[in-house]
């Protein structure tokens, strides 16, 4: 008769993240552009996300990948004013190795990003405390792909090191892996073929603790998620 089998390692926790939906209120976004510059398609399309599960809407009215055009702060407004309603804001601190402007193809190394995104949060944290911002309004923002360099490297180092992050400085991560390019680069695959590999990067955010996951694909995020609490919890009744 054959033995039952045995777990040689318990599983990890799974986390419970918050799904933000992207709503992107520009012109030339890689994933999206020009399709919710109209005010009236930018609600109908946030109203679409929270149906599928959000619970969050991202609105950004300006791209940051290479190669996209600037957009003035009075620009960002105008596109912003017939979409967004009052809300109780918190502030995501978004890390990039540009120190301003658009993303860019720098190439730099795993151990050069770890050591600059926790000299980044150590100044902008402090910051911002100093500033009267208090830490319950503080989400961290490590970057992936183009904010972090040209290669995968980087930004598979940050997510295999988001619950050392979230340790280190004790506020929520928010992290967004969706459609970047670091996932085209490791399957080979275009921007509109990237979901599997953008839901095997948010499933392992999820994994490793993330409190918020900000997608294109909500439906598919809220699916997976679903099904990590399943079996999470019943593998911690055996």
């Amino acid at each position: 008769m054959r033995s039952p089998v045995t777990r040689s390692a318990p599983l990890l926790p799974a986390g419970s993240p918050r799904i933000v939906g992207v709503v992107n209120i520009t012109a030339d976004s890689f994933s999206d552009g020009g399709r919710y510059l109209d005010p009236a398609a930018a609600v109908a399309h946030a109203r679409r996300l929270r149906a599928d599960g959000a619970d969050v809407i991202e609105l950004g009215p300006a791209a940051s990948h290479p190669g996209s055009a600037p957009v003035s702060a009075a620009e960002e407004r105008r596109r912003l004013a017939p979409v967004l309603a009052a809300s109780q804001c918190r502030l995501v601190v978004m890390h990039a190795v540009q120190a301003a402007g658009a993303a860019t193809n720098v190439v730099t190394t795993p151990a050069a990003v770890r050591e600059g995104i926790y000299r980044f949060f150590v100044r902008r944290l402090d910051a911002l405390r100093a500033a009267g911002i208090g830490s319950d309004r503080l989400i961290i923002d490590p970057g992936l792909g183009y904010f972090l360099g040209g290669t995968p490297g980087p930004s598979l180092a940050v997510l295999a090191g988001i619950r050392e992050l979230r340790e280190t400085f004790g506020v929520p991560v928010l992290v967004s892996p969706s459609r970047k390019s670091f996932l085209r680069a490791i399957t080979g695959r275009d921007v509109t073929q990237s979901g599997p590999a953008t839901l095997a990067a948010e499933i392992f955010a999820a994994w490793q603790g993330a409190d918020y996951i900000r997608t294109h694909d909500v439906a598919a995020a809220r699916d997976a998620l679903a099904f990590l609490s399943a079996i999470s919890s019943e593998a911690s009744l055996g």
